[in-house]
């Protein structure tokens, strides 16, 4: 086991190559610029534990091992052969980057316990080849913005839309335990996937702590293969939805299934900007706004709202 407490400055056409079954920890980040190669053999753990780690948009990281985030937030690169899991802290596609832009994990996604997956431009595409899996109360976010500005299902099917969504594409199989997906993406399970608190792949034994999984912010969750729903509902709110294109199936049959599908927002959260003081509340009059909640409250008694009585 290494670690290494001083940022790691790799430049140039630096190679690092770990040896197999070597733990390698990271505590301060560092830099990993565009022309630089990190291996990581076979039973080997690359770990970022902490500070911050700039990987170039071209950093290759590749192996056969196993990248692990564990705290601090890292930018990521365009392509990562080596298998992800991210733990704690994130792993972040920064709005520097630009938009429209594709990255590929070939060897696999894990999150767990408050993991989070950040994409900051709109339209990134986000392609897995090999298993996802996401439990406890992880995060994968891509951007956030006033649900107003939207198109919703109120307006036109050909609204116009200025900021196209972004993806994130499972080619093999998906397992959503828990936590959270939010932002403008459609998450696109293309194979199979799997909705259930413990599930197991041969290697992999899956339990999360919170079967809960939340839908939010304009995200969608996209069936495009076979879906079988065990424990745990889904909750969706700020025009989250789940899709299916495909099949799904009650993972423990008809009796055994005991799950719901719910939609936030008869009664829109105050954190979103709802007003249930005003007389032309809807459900839809969604907006992050800029004023904080008393001041938002207030103007919105002044203009359009009468205070309630009794």
């Amino acid at each position: 086991s290494v670690t290494l407490s001083l940022p790691l400055d790799l430049v140039d056409n630096s190679v690092l190559k770990i040896g197999s079954n070597v733990n390698m920890n990271l505590a301060s980040g560092g830099v990993c610029g565009n022309k630089v190669v990190i291996n990581i053999a076979s039973g080997t753990v690359f770990e970022l534990s902490g500070g911050e780690m700039l990987l170039g948009e071209s950093c290759t990281i590749q192996g056969q091992g196993e990248m692990l985030v564990s705290a601090g937030v890292h930018d990521m690169s365009f392509s990562i052969d080596a298998h992800i899991t991210i733990a704690g802290g994130a792993l972040l596609w920064p709005f520097s980057r630009g938009p429209e832009k594709s990255i590929t994990f070939s060897g696999g996604l894990l999150l767990k316990k408050t993991g989070q997956l950040i994409v900051e431009p709109y339209s990134t595409q986000i392609t897995i080849l090999k298993e996802v899996i996401l439990m406890d109360e992880c995060l994968v976010q891509f951007p956030l913005l006033g649900i107003a500005a939207q198109a919703s299902p109120f307006d036109e099917q050909d609204a116009p839309d200025k900021t196209p969504r972004g993806s994130f594409n499972a080619k093999s199989t998906m397992i959503w335990a828990g936590g959270t997906l939010k932002g403008k993406a459609d998450f696109n399970a293309l194979l199979e996937l799997y909705l259930d608190s413990s599930y197991t792949l041969p290697g992999v034994a899956v339990s999360s702590s919170a079967s809960t999984r939340n839908i939010q912010s304009l995200a969608k969750l996209v069936n495009r293969g076979h879906c079988e729903w065990g424990e745990g509902d889904l909750t969706s709110s700020d025009q989250g939805d789940f899709l299916n294109f495909g099949t799904i199936q009650m993972m423990n049959g008809v009796n055994a299934f005991g799950s719901n599908l719910f939609y936030k927002g008869t009664e829109l959260p105050i954190e979103n900007g709802g007003d249930v003081f005003a007389l032309d509340y809807h459900t839809w009059d969604m907006d992050q706004g800029s004023l904080n909640y008393d001041e938002y409250v207030r103007q919105r008694i002044i203009f359009v709202s009468a205070p309630a009585t009794g």
